[in-house]
């Protein structure tokens, strides 16, 4: 096409005299390729909320049945809400030279089954999936990805995040933490994630943030990494799967309602003396038995709150 039909076709801004922006549709297909220049000049960018529904009124109809957005391999990125709440869009096929997505980009695309993400990738934003009930499975191919809060809050259908050096098609992620503006990211980051199986925590991870796997009902196991020093406010709460976990030596504190109305823990072996436990921790847990040594802060825990303790463990 050219320079003035893909104008004609798409809402086009000039960032440079080399580059654009691509930053809404115009025409009515359900499936759009996006241009890889207009003229001669390159289009490395689709902007925030540029296929928003709700950013284009007149022709909400129209963004919601987008179906296949294919983005070409001259885009570097994607930005803020590009494409939330398009409830129709079932497939995208991204740019192999991408290396930004913002903030809820894919937020509410509802019947999104699965997506990979390009090896250039190394971040999710928070939010960037978010209410995408319909996603199976997300590919990361950089092995190093670091996820934000919110990533993925209730994706309820997810299963799989397949992972580089992580056994192909597991069900796992090797999630880390890290600071981001001074704060622990990852909050809520896989919140509602009824369907996810299995999660294999980084050997670095030092806390597990709040509400990280919140609601996962269906994962039945999960090993705390020994580098772990703290055990953020409903980190597990409502992992019904779960039956026994334990609590490495260097966990110092484990916040309220960690492992809240876990309806199927039934042991929480302790492996050092002086983790100390917020009262709410292991509120509505009927089941559970603590396996700790006598003297330590967990056995007086347990016996406040009227909890077994099974034996002491081998030391």
């Amino acid at each position: 096409m050219t320079a003035k039909e893909i104008r004609a076709l798409f809402v086009v801004q000039d960032l440079s005299d080399k580059e654009v922006s691509i930053n809404g549709y115009k025409g009515i297909d359900d499936s759009i390729v996006i241009p890889s220049a207009v003229g001669n000049k390159t289009v490395t960018m689709i902007g925030e909320r540029a296929f928003r529904p709700e950013s284009h009124r007149a022709k909400q109809e129209i963004y919601r049945k987008i179906r296949f957005i294919d983005v070409p391999e001259t885009v570097t990125s994607i930005g803020y809400e590009a494409f939330e709440n398009c409830t129709g869009l079932h497939k995208v096929s991204l740019s192999n030279s991408l290396t930004r997505i913002g903030e809820g980009a894919f937020k509410g695309c509802k019947n999104l089954q699965n997506i990979s993400m390009p090896e250039t990738i190394n971040y999710i934003p928070n939010s960037l999936f978010s209410g995408c009930e319909n996603l199976t499975t997300c590919e990361l191919k950089n092995p190093e990805t670091l996820i934000e809060g919110g990533a993925f809050f209730h994706c309820g259908s997810l299963k799989r995040i397949i992972v580089p050096g992580e056994g192909g098609l597991s069900r796992t992620y090797s999630f880390k933490a890290y600071n981001f503006l001074g704060h622990v990211s990852g909050a809520y980051a896989f919140c509602g994630c009824e369907q996810l199986e299995g999660i294999l925590l980084s050997k670095e991870l030092r806390v597990i943030p709040e509400g990280l796997l919140n609601g996962c009902a269906s994962l039945k196991e999960v090993i705390i990494p020994t580098s772990v020093e703290v055990i953020e406010k409903n980190a597990f709460r409502e992992c019904a799967s779960i039956s026994q976990v334990v609590i490495p030596s260097n966990v110092k504190y484990i916040e309220t309602w960690a492992f809240l109305e876990m309806q199927n823990l039934k042991t929480v072996e302790f492996k050092g003396m002086n983790t100390e436990i917020n009262d709410g921790a292991f509120k509505n847990c009927p089941k559970v038995t603590f396996i700790c040594d006598n003297s330590s802060a967990a056995a007086a825990y347990a016996n406040k709150h009227q909890i077994p303790v099974l034996r002491e463990p081998q030391r």
